[in-house]
């Protein structure tokens, strides 16, 4: 770590209102710049509860918990009542339409006659789309 990011107070010692030191033991996780995304974790799980989570994974694991955090903390901010629950719904019903959608392409494309023979050329398929406006 460089010595002019140890000076940059991390956004947990921030939150605590500590000095920032080389004994911050989660500051390489929680980057000054993510202190939005911060205050809504401790929002969501609470400052004790998040040093916890943290403790409680390995020390390879800790940025990806990090993230996690910081992720599940925005997405309830976003969405109070949903959470990550109402992003994958969102997600899910997008799928849908688009499923939809395809299905009538491809139902379009066997109705037309270009389309079902075996010998046409590449460019009455790119007429036949063109003209389609696909």
């Amino acid at each position: 770590m460089s010595e002019e990011h140890r000076n940059v107070a991390c956004v947990l010692c921030r939150y605590q209102h500590r000095r920032h030191d080389g004994s911050c033991e989660f500051g390489q996780y929680f980057a000054s710049n993510r202190s939005i995304e911060f205050e809504n974790a401790c929002k969501l799980f609470g400052l004790a509860n998040l040093l916890r989570l943290m403790r409680s994974a390995e020390a390879s694991e800790r940025q990806v918990m990090a993230d996690s955090i910081l992720i599940e903390g925005n997405m309830w901010s976003n969405d109070p009542i949903h959470g990550a629950l109402g992003h994958v719904l969102t997600l899910n019903n997008q799928i849908q339409s688009i499923q939809r959608e395809l299905q009538i392409v491809n139902t379009m494309l066997a109705q037309c006659p270009l389309h079902t023979t075996s010998h046409v050329a590449n460019t009455d398929v790119v007429r036949v789309l063109f003209y389609l406006r696909l």
